[in-house]
């Protein structure tokens, strides 16, 4: 039903879903062609119709008493972790063009992903943002 109301849907799911696992080199976590697909200790080539997002190696906050704040590093996730990822890059790229349907936004996704020899297309949020304030302005 979203999908027929025109809502861009992120699901985790390998039939419905457009998103597929990542994990980034921890020595240098901002280069989109250092990514590898699918996870630590079980690296996959991906499925080159999906975009790849990082979903492993985090450390996240935690509380478990009131007062007692401390993080956990996790070092293999899954694409419940993939999909906060992308949804924060698209929140970036409607912040800057909220007029963007969700299917031009899934589009510019694709575009501007890395894509490596083996043709699999890894998430770039620097060149996402780039290319959405290109189309904004008119400038593709």
């Amino acid at each position: 039903m979203a999908k027929k109301e025109g809502m861009l849907v992120l699901d985790c799911t390998s039939h419905n879903g457009f998103i597929s696992a990542s994990y980034y080199d921890v020595s240098d976590p901002e280069k989109p062609e250092k990514c590898t697909g699918g996870f630590p200790g079980r690296p996959w080539k991906g499925e080159k119709d999906k975009i790849m997002a990082p979903s492993s190696l985090r450390s996240p906050a935690e509380t478990y008493s009131v007062g007692d704040h401390s993080y956990q590093f996790n070092g293999r996730g899954g694409l419940s972790w993939s999909i906060p990822y992308v949804t924060g890059v698209l929140a970036l790229g409607w912040q800057i063009a909220p007029d963007f349907s969700g299917e031009k936004m899934r589009e510019l996704l694709f575009q501007s992903a890395y894509k490596n020899s083996e043709g699999n297309q890894f998430i770039n949020p620097p060149e996402f943002i780039r290319m959405v304030q290109s189309e904004k302005d008119g400038k593709k």
